[in-house]
């Protein structure tokens, strides 16, 4: 696991170019990039995929009309907190990281907080047990000023794939 903090978000950008329809054979454009070792690369492609994750939850919900995402629900353990915490503060939302034993308990969770249910039943607590609830600890100015030029090339390099 590699820490990514807010320190490590820079003038630096790898952006997709088609991150919707090929995931197995994508290109990436690289903006002023100093270095290409692996651990700087790891970086910036974690940090590319939190600005991905930023862009999907800023998208309104047009299905539901619900407006905007509220809530994050991570459900793996490769997570580490940093990476989350960057993730919550990115998005701007509440973050939650339930214990699961089995990603398939993940249903389960979505189930009964879509319908906003927790189950009381000692056998099933432990699927229902948070590891952490995050909130953003950055103000949204800030989030977006890192976000801004991120967008802004994904936007004009994306528009013109389609």
């Amino acid at each position: 696991m590699i820490d990514v903090t807010l320190d490590d978000i820079q003038d630096e950008l790898v952006i997709p170019l088609d991150p919707f329809e090929s995931f197995h054979h994508q290109t990436y454009h690289l903006l002023n990039m100093a270095s290409f070792d692996n651990h700087h690369i790891h970086k910036l492609g974690i940090i590319q995929t939190l600005f991905l994750i930023k862009y999907m939850v800023s998208q309104p919900d047009r299905t539901s009309q619900n407006g905007h995402v509220q809530q994050l629900v991570v459900s793996v353990d490769d997570w580490n907190s940093s990476g989350f915490q960057l993730c919550v503060d990115l998005c701007q939302i509440h973050g939650v990281s339930f214990k699961l034993s089995h990603w398939l308990d993940l249903i389960h969770v979505v189930g009964h907080v879509s319908r906003g249910v927790f189950v009381s039943d000692s056998a099933k607590q432990d699927v229902f047990k948070l590891d952490q609830h995050l909130i953003p600890m950055l103000d949204p100015l800030t989030c977006y000023s890192l976000y801004q030029e991120w967008e802004h090339w994904f936007n004009k390099l994306y528009d013109n794939r389609r």
